[in-house]
């Protein structure tokens, strides 16, 4: 795709922020899916619920960044920004919310509160600081572009 769009000399950002209503609608559908295909399940735990809503809270994350998409999108962003800032909060909450209560093995340390049933740190809890500064330096750079943008050294 991204040498699609260079051939057609379209800005790759302008593409990728098209993309971000799909991927969090997506997200949302999938999750939902998972709760009848009875996958993605909840870590055990003694509160009166039994198990964690693992599906529910993935649904969530991916409704709450589709909202947060048209929000920031009324903002006028600059191109680029509505992407990387997608995959940013989405490790963010999905490392936070959803991974602290999947049934999934734990691969650092093994902290396990088995009345609660959280557990510490999966795979994605372990990457995402990484992800989230690639994230953040993609977000900057969007911002910075914008700023610096002169629109009399292009010819349209």
């Amino acid at each position: 795709g991204w040498l699609y769009l260079r051939w057609k000399n379209i800005e790759v950002n302008k593409v990728i922020d098209l993309v971000v209503p799909g991927m969090a609608f997506g997200y949302f559908l999938v999750r939902i899916a998972n709760i009848f295909n009875q996958e993605v399940l909840g870590r055990t735990t003694d509160f009166w619920f039994g198990r964690w809503p693992a599906q529910l809270v993935g649904s969530a994350i991916g409704l709450i960044l589709l909202l947060r998409y048209f929000y920031v999108q009324s903002k006028n962003p600059p191109e680029g920004y509505q992407f990387w800032s997608f995959i940013f909060y989405h490790q963010l909450l999905r490392a936070v919310f959803e991974e602290t209560v999947r049934e999934i093995p734990v691969v650092l340390g093994n902290y396990i509160v088995p009345g609660w049933g959280l557990g510490f740190f999966t795979m994605v809890q372990v990457v995402t600081p990484f992800i989230l500064l690639l994230a953040y330096y993609f977000m900057r750079q969007s911002q910075r572009r914008a700023r610096s943008f002169n629109p009399y050294r292009y010819k349209y």
